[in-house]
């Protein structure tokens, strides 16, 4: 037998590095969902080798497969009172065509050859009597990679019997509709729906058939035979059809305790990689953290030296350069990311000019508010020069001048200018609203608090905008950008309300309190921020172009050991 100890062994660390990592979410996982890109590389492997006798012995006092498959023949013809032994076997049983070789004592035979298969069937719904608690009724999202749920629908004994199936407990079931290839054994008595097949086993280990049926040779099998429809369709004929190595019974037994025993150590591996990327998320969170805490200079770049000291090993994942990239907007709007210049106005007399600005908008005979009612009370924290003001006296909201777009005269100018929703540009269509640089933020949708994207973008050109994005105008387009940059900086969930669709209405949005810097700064913070986020962008591209090539590695130490 191959011994696969090197593979295992000696280049356990490159699988264990080939993560699958998710740019904007990344967490402890649950144990369906466990697993690293090489581990689950790993893990796919073992399956792979377990049916093709390269993880256990063979030996001579095993009874030979080939008897095994002649006495679950003569038991099934027994149970269905048959006289006669099928034949199906002898053609799987010749060596013309067969997937891969087997060791000596091995077999092929067809799932039909080695137990009963079902298709489920759901009793009719105007039908009561077909329903109730006493056998539970399966259906694919019932199924899971550790376990089955039994709780979720049940039918009467009556229904099972006169409208469905029954599968005896240690019967596996396979999800051949849509999802094809999800299985799991049962540990009592199921009916299913017609989504499932099942395959009730005949003097075979189910512990055994499971790994079979769930690896890769089997499931792009289960994949080839299904019909390239809209949804794919394997029929109950074709899967039974499907060729499994038969080892002899007693190597079964050695076959599942063995994968068993390799699946645990990968759990453990799964582990320490998962409290591995959890302690140096908690590090990278907490270095960056301080950054925000430190109010003088000197603790600031006390702070940002450490960082700059172990950037190397800080920054190594998608994840931790996300927060990077979260930091530095905070950094930006807080007034810690550029230095402060003295000879530069102070923002109050910003906001004198943006008065001016927003008088010449208002609508004839209504006041604009003056500076001592927008200015809010200077606080211990703001930087010199800076003022805090409320959003809607920063802004002019240009709501009101939108107009609907008729259907004809969309159809009759499709596809010219862009079209605005509540996250960015969302679609084509046919007529235009506004033709200057307005700044749009979206005010409703779940990204109000999840913040996946930006929720504040600025609109050039011609572009329509729908009524699940605000409008406003401003000063001028630098103004804007910075309010921009503001906006997708800070938390706006004291902002919003509603829960099942946030929202984030205009007057909610009028109260935001705006840190504002001088002019002059603003050019300087949003130089700079486009000049490190596009070093984030960088940075993340070399990680991924990293992370492909770990896992290109493992996959290439897969197809060796398979080779």
């Amino acid at each position: 037998m191959k011994t696969y100890h090197d593979l295992f062994i000696k280049n356990i660390d490159i699988f264990a590095l080939a993560l699958n990592e998710n740019k904007t979410r990344r967490g402890r996982q649950s144990n369906e969902e466990r697993g690293g890109y090489g581990v689950n590389k790993l893990r796919s492997l073992i399956l792979d080798l377990a049916i093709k006798g390269c993880i256990s012995e063979q030996f001579v006092s095993d009874e030979p497969s080939h008897q095994l498959i002649q006495r679950i023949l003569v038991k099934k013809s027994e149970v269905l009172l048959r006289q006669k032994i099928k034949s199906d076997f002898n053609v799987a049983s010749k060596r013309v065509d067969m997937p891969f070789d087997l060791p000596r004592s091995w077999v092929w035979a067809t799932l039909g050859d080695i137990g009963w298969t079902q298709t489920g069937s759901t009793p009719p719904k105007n039908d009561p009597s077909m329903f109730g608690s006493e056998i539970p009724f399966i259906k694919p999202a019932d199924i899971y990679k550790n376990h089955v749920n039994y709780s979720n629908e049940g039918l009467s004994i009556e229904g099972a019997k006169t409208s469905s199936r029954i599968a005896k407990a240690g019967s596996l079931l396979m999800v051949c509709i849509g999802t094809i290839g999800k299985c799991n054994l049962i540990e009592r008595d199921c009916s299913f729906n017609q989504q499932i097949n099942s395959l009730t086993p005949c003097l075979m280990n189910p512990d055994y058939l499971l790994l079979a049926l769930r690896s890769n040779y089997f499931q792009k099998s289960a994949w080839a035979k299904s019909s390239s429809t809209t949804i794919p369709i394997l029929n109950k004929g074709k899967w039974e059809k499907i060729l499994i190595p038969i080892p002899p019974l007693d190597e079964q037994q050695r076959i599942v305790d063995r994968v068993n025993e390799l699946m645990t150590l990968f759990d453990i591996l799964d582990v320490k990689n998962l409290d591995l990327f959890d302690t140096h998320n908690s590090l990278v969170n907490e270095v960056l953290a301080n950054l925000n805490k430190k109010r003088n200079s000197f603790e600031f770049e006390k702070s940002w030296g450490i960082v700059v000291a172990n950037f190397d090993t800080l920054f190594t994942t998608l994840n931790s350069v996300g927060s990077l990239r979260r930091t530095l907007l905070s950094l930006a709007v807080t007034g810690k990311l550029v230095p402060q210049m003295k000879s530069e106005d102070s923002a109050q007399n910003l906001f004198s000019n943006i008065q001016a600005h927003k008088y010449r908008f208002s609508p004839k005979g209504r006041k604009t508010p003056n500076q001592t009612q927008a200015l809010i009370m200077n606080r211990d924290e703001l930087p010199d020069g800076w003022v805090v003001y409320k959003f809607g006296d920063l802004v002019i909201n240009r709501d009101s001048e939108r107009v609907p777009v008729s259907a004809e005269a969309r159809q009759a100018m499709s596809g010219e200018f862009d079209y605005y929703g509540a996250s960015g540009v969302i679609d084509k269509v046919n007529d235009y609203l506004f033709d200057e640089p307005l700044l749009l933020i979206g005010e409703d949708g779940a990204n109000l608090i999840n913040r996946s994207t930006p929720i504040a973008f600025m609109a050039h050109g011609k572009y329509w905008v729908n009524n699940h994005a605000h409008v406003l105008g401003g000063i001028n387009v630098d103004f804007l950008r910075y309010l921009e940059l503001y906006i997708n900086s800070i938390d706006l969930r004291p902002y919003i309300t509603g829960t099942a669709q946030p929202k984030m209405n205009q007057a909610k949005m009028n109260s935001i309190e705006v840190w504002v810097p001088p002019a002059a700064e603003q050019l300087r913070i949003l130089a700079k921020l486009e000049e490190l986020l596009d070093f984030c962008d960088r940075l993340e591209q070399k990680i991924n172009q990293l992370n492909v090539m770990k896992r290109k590695i493992a996959d290439v130490l897969v197809e060796q050991a398979l080779a």
